[in-house]
């Protein structure tokens, strides 16, 4: 008597647990809040670096002297380090970024 009590219980739990999930799902969905998610972070990050590196190439030799004394590239490392550092340990797997919000 026990045995069958033992496999119909969990199953029990089980499917009220599926149901449960689904049903907040729905009255989230329901209340217009939703998961957005970010996609080609590090993409962007390059592109914007090697825009900036570009940009400082163009410059004239004055200006170029007045930006290393004024470690302009040491600011823009620092910049990058600390936006990669902050997408790391926000949760930032596989190039993809989720945030709740409302639609």
């Amino acid at each position: 008597m026990a045995l069958p009590l033992a496999m119909i219980i969990p199953a029990i739990i089980s499917g009220l647990a599926t149901g449960a999930a689904t049903i907040v799902g729905r009255a989230l969905i329901g209340l217009g809040v939703a998961v957005f998610t970010y996609k080609g972070i590090t993409v962007s990050l390059d592109l914007l670096l090697n825009q900036i590196k570009s940009s400082f190439s163009s410059l004239p030799p004055e200006i170029c002297g007045i930006s290393n004394l004024l470690q302009i590239d040491v600011c823009i490392s620092i910049l990058f380090s600390a936006y990669a550092a902050s997408l790391a340990l926000g949760g930032l797997t596989g190039d993809t970024v989720k945030r709740w919000g409302i639609k």
